[in-house]
C-alpha cells in the first residue's frame, strides 16, 4: 500500500463505506472540503474509520471537519500519518445506525449493508452505477464479478455460475483496507478481524 499526497487511494472501504461518513449533511459538506487521500478500517477499534488527509491543502477545513465530528460525538483521535509530511489521520466512530453496514462490509456481504430506503437516500440518482448494482445484487453487476474473479484468481467464470454467488464482488482484503498494513494475519478482512 502506498498513499499519495495528491490523490485518493481507491479501496473497498472508500467504495462501500463512504456513505457512513457522508450520511449527515453538515459532516458531508465539510468532508467534501478536505483533501482526503484514503479511507480505511481501523482494526484496533471496532466501528471506526481512519481518514487520511493532506492537511497542507485547506488546513482550515481540516480543523472545521474535526470540530463537526466532535460536536456530533464521532471524533476519536487525530495523529500524524505515515506516508507523507503533512498527512494526518483522523479516526472517527461509525454512527450507531450504520454499525450493521460496517459489520456486513467486513464480511463482504455488500447486498446486506444498507436498507432499500437508505440506498435510495444515499444514491438518489445513481441507480445504474456499479456500486449501486453490487449493493442491490442486480444481475447487471455479474459481469463485474466475472472480471474481478478473472483478475484476482485467474479463473474464467461463466455467467450462470456467477449468478449463484452470494455477492457480486469479492470480500475486502486486509492489506488494502487497513491503514499501513504490512503483514496481514489473513488475506481477507473478515478473517483478520475475526468477524
Amino acid at each position: 500500500m502506498t498513499i499519495d499526497k495528491n490523490k485518493m487511494y481507491r479501496n473497498y472501504t472508500k467504495k462501500f463505506l463512504s456513505p457512513v461518513i457522508t450520511y449527515d449533511d453538515e459532516i458531508a459538506k465539510m468532508y467534501r472540503r478536505i483533501f482526503k487521500t484514503g479511507i480505511f478500517i481501523n482494526p484496533e477499534k471496532k466501528y471506526t474509520i481512519d481518514i487520511s488527509i493532506n492537511s497542507e491543502i485547506f488546513p482550515e477545513n481540516v480543523e472545521k471537519f474535526e470540530e463537526i465530528l466532535k460536536k456530533k460525538g464521532l471524533f476519536i483521535s487525530k495523529r500524524k500519518g505515515d506516508y507523507y509530511e503533512n498527512e494526518i489521520l483522523i479516526t472517527m466512530k461509525v454512527p450507531p445506525q450504520f454499525e450493521h453496514a460496517y459489520n456486513m462490509f467486513i464480511g463482504g456481504h455488500y447486498s446486506s449493508m444498507y436498507t432499500k430506503e437508505e440506498l435510495l437516500q444515499i444514491f438518489p440518482t445513481q441507480s445504474k452505477t456499479e456500486i449501486f448494482l453490487i449493493l442491490t445484487k442486480n444481475e447487471m453487476a455479474i459481469t463485474h464479478l466475472m472480471d474481478i474473479i478473472a483478475q484476482e484468481f485467474g479463473t474464467d467464470l461463466n455467467y450462470e455460475d456467477a449468478k449463484t454467488f452470494k455477492e457480486y464482488d469479492i470480500p475486502p482484503k486486509t492489506a488494502e483496507e487497513v491503514y499501513n498494513c504490512k503483514k496481514p494475519k489473513s488475506k481477507f478482512l473478515k478473517d483478520t478481524l475475526n468477524v
